[in-house]
C-alpha cells in the first residue's frame, strides 16, 4: 500500500491524465461470511420467537433455511485531479477502506399452538 500512491504520482508524472478502476478487496472472506449467516440466524430465530409469542403458541424447530448468493457491492470510482503549474502537487492517499460482507438468510419455523 505504501508504494501505491507514489506509483500513480510518478505515472502522472509522466503524461498519465485518467487513473481509474483502482480497488482492494479481501482475498479471504470466508470466516466473515460463516460469522454473518450465524449472527443473522440468531436474528431470524428471535424475530421468529417474537412472532411466535403474539400469535400465542411457542417456536417450534427450524424447518429450512436458504442462504442466499452474495454480490459485493461495485467499488465507487475515485476521482483524482492534478493541480496544474510548476508546484509540485501532494502526494496521493491511498486508504484501504473497509470491505463490507452481508449475506442474505431466509427461515422456516414451526409454529407450536398454545393451549386453547
Amino acid at each position: 500500500l505504501t508504494m501505491v500512491g507514489p506509483v500513480i504520482d510518478a505515472a502522472l508524472a509522466k503524461g498519465a491524465n485518467m487513473v481509474t478502476s483502482l480497488q482492494f478487496s479481501a482475498s479471504n472472506t470466508e470466516a466473515a461470511r460463516r460469522e454473518a449467516i450465524a449472527m443473522a440466524i440468531q436474528r431470524a430465530r428471535g424475530e421468529a420467537e417474537a412472532a411466535a409469542r403474539a400469535a400465542g403458541g411457542t417456536l417450534g424447530g427450524v424447518i429450512e433455511i436458504g442462504i442466499g448468493a452474495y454480490y459485493p457491492q461495485p467499488p465507487r470510482p475515485m476521482m483524482m485531479g492534478v493541480a496544474g503549474g510548476s508546484a509540485r502537487a501532494a502526494d496521493t492517499p491511498i486508504n484501504p477502506g473497509d470491505q463490507t460482507v452481508s449475506v442474505e438468510v431466509n427461515t422456516r419455523w414451526a409454529l407450536i399452538p398454545g393451549a386453547r
